[in-house]
């Protein structure tokens, strides 16, 4: 604040600022090695304001440090981490081993038939290529040349004048014959030219054309042709590996040291609340339950004496250490209440109570009486 106090400036003031300790809660956060040594020393938190936790690391022969239980939110901090909860905590220390299934890796690597390849880590592609016929050299049809009697000359070689002697005359170029069709008999006769179509051989060349039978004139066939190749996908060697987080651990490869589990009964009175398992060697966080006009105090092991479990909140004031099953029973303190009157110096309050209780009697209060007035006592002013 500022003093004096500001006001509307009418002249020179010098103001003076004047600060108020504030008050500030503190809370300790206390280590328990649970069963290890080398817990770190205690640590206080401020009220509001986060801390990070010790990075020193409780040992335990055969045993690996998970990290600290928590019972007040029931969760596991890693050393090094960030704790925002306000109020006294004992942290434990959660012990574990390494992982069996990851062998410690977090990680499960299994190698799979590849899909691509089918395990041959070789891909064989058919694929169709065109391949010429060999019999007809990709024309679809064979030719034959041969040779055949010259149509023009009938196979003379030109134009052959025959005269038999029986006086019969005629050109055997024409008629294909040199028999006399008179008497029969055959002639030599004479050539007087050189046919210009088969140029005197009396032959003509041909060619006879015919569909191929090996292609049956398609003039080749398109066939299938394979190739192989290493597959990419498994590189050529027929697996792929895969990697997932194992499911054991989930990833973090240790887990937590297997104990014990034991079933309590929480009671208040020798009504059976509800029926909560523990851990042995861990922390717990147990109900809070509420009766009216009573103040709980924590779970005790017996309805009267006994030793305490847990604090007012619930929380454990140490880990699990049972070996059997147990009955932990509600311990209650009775609430008292002020009675205040507000009332003028008039009324008589002499002899009112001033504390009552659920278990008290019902309260009566004196009537007053008082001329021209009527009087009646009203509750938190209604």
């Amino acid at each position: 604040m500022w003093s004096p106090e500001i006001v509307v400036a009418t002249e020179n003031v010098i103001y003076v600022a004047i600060y108020s300790k504030t008050l500030c809660t503190t809370y300790k956060i206390t280590y328990d090695a649970n069963g290890g040594t080398n817990a770190p020393v205690s640590q206080n938190k401020t009220k509001g304001n986060s801390i990070i936790l010790s990075s020193i690391v409780p040992t335990n022969e055969d045993h690996i440090f998970i990290g600290w239980s928590c019972a007040n939110d029931e969760k596991i901090y890693n050393a090094g981490s960030t704790f925002n909860i306000d109020a006294n905590v004992t942290l434990y220390a959660v012990w574990g081993h390494e992982c069996d299934t990851c062998n410690g890796n977090g990680t499960i690597t299994t190698k799979n038939t590849c899909s691509s390849c089918n395990g041959k880590g070789k891909i064989t592609t058919t694929s169709e290529k065109w391949s010429t016929c060999f019999g007809c050299n990709g024309k679809g049809s064979t030719s034959i040349t041969y040779s055949s009697t010259c149509s023009s000359c009938m196979g003379f070689g030109g134009p052959v004048l025959c005269k038999c002697s029986c006086g019969n005359t005629w050109w055997a170029n024409q008629t294909g014959n040199r028999k006399c069709s008179k008497c029969g008999k055959v002639v030599s006769g004479i050539r007087y030219g050189t046919c210009s179509t088969c140029s005197g051989s009396g032959l003509v060349k041909k060619t006879s054309t015919t569909k191929c039978t090996s292609c049956n004139g398609t003039g080749g066939a398109y066939v299938p042709v394979s190739s192989t190749k290493t597959c990419s996908t498994c590189s050529g060697v027929g697996t792929i590996s895969k990697t997932t987080t194992c499911t054991t651990c989930n990833g973090n490869k240790n887990i937590i040291d297997e104990n014990d589990s034991h079933k309590l009964q929480l009671k208040d009175g020798n009504k059976t609340i509800e029926t909560v398992i523990v851990v042995t060697n861990s922390p717990y966080k147990l109900k809070v339950p509420v009766r009216i006009g009573y103040t709980f105090l924590g779970w005790f092991d017996s309805i009267n004496g006994g030793i305490q479990y847990t604090d007012a909140e619930g929380i454990s004031l140490s880990v699990w250490k049972g070996t059997n099953s147990k009955s932990l029973y509600a311990r209650w303190s009775l609430n008292y209440y002020t009675i205040t009157y507000e009332c003028d110096e008039l009324v008589n309050i002499a002899g009112l109570p001033v504390v009552y209780t659920v278990v008290d009697s019902q309260i009566h209060l004196n009537v007053q009486n008082r001329t021209f007035y009527n009087f009646n006592w009203i509750l938190d002013g209604t």
